[in-house]
C-alpha cells in the first residue's frame, strides 16, 4: 500500500530536517556561502514533509504517486548522508601545542575543499528536489482529496473478516472454554447496561469467537433483540447507526423504515432509542480501533436497566480500558500447542485419513507450526497452503524457509498479510519508525527494554515532549505498541514495566518485508543483497 511508503518517506525528511536544523546551528561559521543552501533545502524539505503528512491520511494505491514517494524518500537519505560526513568533518577538535596547531592548520586546509563539496552536492540535492516537486505537480493532485477507502481497499476488508464470521463449528478448536465464560458474562450480572470486550493481536480469532456467542442458545434465549456492526478503521458514524438499526429490526422480524437510506445521525439514534427503549439487548462492535467510533455511537443506546450488553473486539487493550460502562476485559490468548497441532493437522491434511500427519513430515510440520505461534488465521491459512502442496519434505521447506516472499505474493495467505499488516497501518508514523526498527532482531531474541528505549533515541525516533525525559517518552512509545498487541511481553520487572519483550514471527516477518522494501533495515542473513539495494541499516543475523 502507498501509505506505508509515504510514512517511511515521511520519517525519512523528518530525519534530515532534524540534522539540518543542527547543521546550521552549530557548524555556521565553517558554511560560509553554503549556508543559503542549507536554509533553501531545509525549506524544500519542510514543504515536503507537510504533504507527506497530508498524504499518509490515505491509502490511495497509485503507481505513480509510489514512485514520487519513493523519490522523496531517497533525496532524503542522499541529504542525510551528505550532511552527517560533512558535520563529521567540520566537528570542533581541542587542545593546545604546536602539534595540534599544525592539525587545526591542515583541517582548515581541507575544510575550504569539503566546503566546495558540500556546495556542489547541495546543488545537486536542490535540483533533485525541484524535479521531484515539479513530478508532483505532474500527478494531478486533485485525486489527494478523494476519499482514503478505496473501492478495492473496502472489497479486502469484508473478504478478510467474512471467513471468519461464517466458520463452521468443525473448523473451530479452542473456544469452549472462552465461550462459556462470554456466554456467563452477558447472561449473569447486574442490570445496568455494561459493556464486555475481547482483546487481541489480528488473527487470534476475537471475531470467530463472539460469533459463536453471539449466534449460541442461550444468548439468543436472553435478549430481546440483537445487532452486528463491523465497524472497521474507516467508519462512519452514520452507517453505523444505519446498520445497527437494521439489524435489530431484521433479526426481530419487524419492518425497516423506507427512509432509512436517506436519515440523519439525529435522526438514526432517536430510532434505536426509541426502538430499544424497555428492550433487553445486545450489540456486537466488531473491530474497532478507536474510542471515537463508540462515542461518535453511544447515545444511540439507552440504558433501561433491562441487562443490555455491548461487545467489542479490538486490537487495542487501552480503548478496552476506556470505555464507560466496562465490566470485563477478556484477552484472548494463543492457541496451546495440543490444539494449534490438531488444527494445523485439520487444515494441512484434509484429504489424509483422519488428518493425520504422515510421520516423514511432521518434523516439518512441527516447524512451520511454531512460526505461526498459536494464531489459528496463520495455522488456517499456512495449513491450507501446505494442503495444496506434494507431501514432500523439500515443498514443505520451501514454504518453511521463505515465508515472508510467501506473505508477499501468494494469493492463499492474502487474507492472512492483510489482517496482520492492518495493525502497522494504523500507527502514527513515528512508531512506525520504532516498529520497523524491531527488524533488526533475530527470530525470537528477547529485547530488554532500556537497550530498546536507547537504540530508537540513539536512531533519533523519539521525538521530544514538554515535561517528559526522552526516556520516558520512548517508553511510551513501548507501552503504545504493547497496548496495540503489536509487541508480545516477555517479563515484567517489579515496578510492573515491561522488562523483556519479543515480536510475534509472522508480524517480524511482514517488518523484515516492509523494511527492505522502504531501506529501512537490510538483514545479513545468509540471503543475496543486490548491489544496487540502499543499505541504511545492516543487521547481521548469525
Amino acid at each position: 500500500m502507498i501509505l506505508e511508503q509515504e510514512a517511511m518517506a515521511m520519517i525519512a525528511v523528518q530525519v534530515v530536517l532534524e540534522k539540518l536544523a543542527s547543521f546550521v546551528a552549530e557548524e555556521t561559521r565553517f558554511l560560509g556561502g553554503v549556508r543559503g543552501g542549507i536554509v533553501e533545502l531545509q525549506d524544500d524539505l519542510y514543504s515536503m514533509k507537510s504533504f507527506l503528512q497530508d498524504a499518509e491520511e490515505r491509502s490511495e494505491s497509485d503507481q505513480g504517486l509510489r514512485a514520487w514517494v519513493k523519490q522523496v524518500r531517497d533525496v532524503a537519505y542522499d541529504a542525510e548522508d551528505i550532511l552527517e560526513e560533512f558535520m563529521l568533518r567540520f566537528a570542533q577538535s581541542h587542545g593546545t601545542g604546536f602539534i595540534h596547531y599544525l592539525r587545526n592548520s591542515y583541517r582548515s586546509i581541507r575544510k575550504v575543499s569539503a566546503r566546495h563539496r558540500l556546495a556542489v552536492q547541495l546543488q545537486s540535492i536542490k535540483a533533485r528536489v525541484k524535479a521531484i516537486s515539479e513530478r508532483r505537480n505532474a500527478f494531478s493532485l486533485n485525486r489527494m482529496d478523494m476519499p482514503s477507502t478505496s473501492s478495492a481497499t473496502v472489497e479486502k476488508w469484508h473478504d478478510s473478516r467474512l471467513a471468519a464470521l461464517y466458520l463452521d463449528e468443525a473448523d473451530v478448536v479452542g473456544i469452549e472454554n472462552p465461550k462459556h465464560l462470554l456466554v456467563s458474562w452477558l447472561v449473569e450480572g447486574e442490570e445496568k447496561l455494561s459493556s464486555i470486550s475481547v482483546v487481541g493481536m489480528g488473527g487470534l480469532g476475537k471475531t470467530t469467537l463472539v460469533k459463536k456467542v453471539y449466534d449460541s442458545h442461550p444468548i439468543r434465549r436472553s435478549f430481546d433483540t440483537h445487532s452486528w456492526v463491523t465497524v472497521s478503521k474507516s467508519f462512519a458514524s452514520t452507517e453505523l447507526l444505519r446498520v445497527a438499526l437494521q439489524w435489530f429490526l431484521v433479526t426481530a422480524n419487524e419492518t425497516v423504515p423506507d427512509n432509512l437510506q436517506s436519515m440523519t445521525d439525529l435522526q438514526l439514534i432517536d430510532a434505536l432509542r426509541n426502538y430499544l427503549r424497555g428492550r433487553r439487548y445486545v450489540i456486537v462492535l466488531d473491530d474497532v480501533w478507536t474510542v471515537n467510533a463508540w462515542e461518535t455511537i453511544k447515545y444511540a443506546f439507552p440504558d433501561c436497566n433491562c441487562g443490555s450488553r455491548i461487545i467489542f473486539t479490538t486490537r487495542s487493550s487501552n480503548l478496552a480500558e476506556s470505555v464507560e460502562n466496562a465490566s470485563h476485559v477478556y484477552e484472548l490468548q494463543a492457541l496451546p500447542e495440543n490444539e494449534a497441532w490438531t488444527l494445523f493437522c485439520m487444515k494441512a491434511f484434509r484429504g489424509e485419513h483422519k488428518a493425520v500427519c504422515p510421520p516423514e513430515l511432521e518434523e516439518m510440520s512441527r516447524n512451520i507450526l511454531r512460526k505461526c505461534e498459536g494464531l489459528p488465521l496463520a495455522i488456517v491459512a499456512i495449513g491450507g497452503l501446505l494442503s495444496k502442496k506434494k507431501n514432500e519434505g523439500l515443498e514443505w521447506k520451501k514454504v518453511h524457509d521463505c515465508l515472508a516472499a510467501e506473505l508477499k505474493s501468494n494469493n492463499d495467505l492474502g487474507s492472512l498479510r492483510r489482517i496482520l499488516q492492518l495493525s502497522y497501518d494504523d500507527l502514527p508514523y513515528y512508531l512506525k519508525q520504532c516498529y520497523l526498527y524491531l527488524s533488526v532482531f533475530p527470530e525470537d531474541y528477547l529485547i530488554k527494554r532500556m537497550k530498546l528505549i536507547r537504540l530508537w533515541m540513539v536512531e533519533r525516533f523519539v521525538e521530544e515532549k514538554q515535561g517528559f525525559t526522552m526516556e520516558e517518552v520512548a517508553e511510551e512509545y513501548l507501552n503504545e505498541l504493547v497496548n496495540r498487541s503489536l509487541i508480545q511481553v516477555v517479563e515484567m520487572n517489579y515496578f510492573n514495566r515491561v522488562k523483556t519483550c519479543r515480536v510475534h514471527d509472522l508480524m517480524r516477518e511482514i517488518i523484515q518485508m516492509k523494511s527492505r522494501e522502504e531501506s529501512f533495515v537490510m538483514i545479513a542473513n545468509g540471503t543475496r543483497i543486490n548491489k544496487n539495494e540502499k543499505v541504511r541499516r545492516l543487521s547481521i543475523h548469525e
